[in-house]
Formats: C-alpha cells, structure tokens, sequence
C-alpha cells in the first residue's frame, strides 16, 4: 500500500520571510500511485485512513548566496517535524549550485492528516530554490492501539 508524489525539472522559489523557520513547499507537484490517499492540492498528501505511514523524500535545493545552513523536512498538517529532517550548506563549490537533502520518518497518523515538505534557511533570510523534489508514502501498519 502505497503512495508517491513527484515533481521534476520545475524550478520554484522558496520565500524566506524568516530565519529558522519552515516554509511548505508548495504547488507544482503532480501525483503518482494512489492506495490510502488522495491528492487534493498540487503540494500535499491527504490520508484517507488512520494508521503508521513512512515518508520517504529528496530534496534539491539552491541558494544564490553560498554558505547557508538549509534544512529539508516533513510537515504533518502544516507543521514540521523534528524526524526525518536533513541539513545541508547552499552553495558549495559556488552559489546556485543545487544540494540533495532527503530523509524518511515514521508517523502515526489519523484520516485526513496532511503531508507536505518544507524548507528553513537557519542562517538568514536569503531565498531558497528548489529543482526536484519526491516523496513516497506507504502505509507500513494499522492504526496504534
């Protein structure tokens, strides 16, 4: 039982408004298989039934300005989550250049729970762009007693 959402080779800024805080990466996602969820929105998973999902995702993303700490996530009805993150510094070997975050968690989840992905730039407020981005959901058990 599964799920997967993808996007490629579509080009989206990431405003930063914030230092040190997740911005949902929205729009522009298409959807995949669908078993136990549905796509409503072009940016999340929304799941039809309660129980254990893992999330599986990647992430590229750049910087104009090199040097940033960025940092990729799984959000769960807008809010990120500690699990399953991944960090990486923009710009390595020069600005622009794309970094591959990615990462995977185990959630408890209940019908109608969302799952999107998020990205924070911890250094400033320099905005972030994102290239590729997947993510998998597959229900791996029923709901926790």
């Amino acid at each position: 039982v599964s799920q997967s959402r993808y996007r490629y080779h579509v080009t989206q800024a990431i405003v930063i408004a914030s230092a040190d805080t997740h911005v949902e990466i929205d729009g522009g996602f298409t959807g995949g298989e669908l078993n136990l969820c549905t796509f409503p929105d072009d940016h999340y998973v929304l799941v039809q039934k309660a129980g254990r999902y893992r999330v599986d995702y990647s992430v590229s993303i750049s910087s104009d300005v090199q040097g940033k700490e960025i940092e990729s996530a799984i959000m769960i009805n807008g809010t990120a989550q500690s699990k399953g993150t991944s960090h990486a510094e923009t710009g390595i070997g020069g600005g622009g250049k794309p970094n591959v975050l990615a990462g995977n968690a185990i959630f408890d989840l209940n019908a109608n729970d969302q799952i999107s992905l998020s990205a924070a730039n911890h250094t400033d407020t320099s905005d972030l762009t994102m290239q590729h981005a997947s993510m998998v959901v597959q229900m791996v058990g029923g709901s926790n007693p």
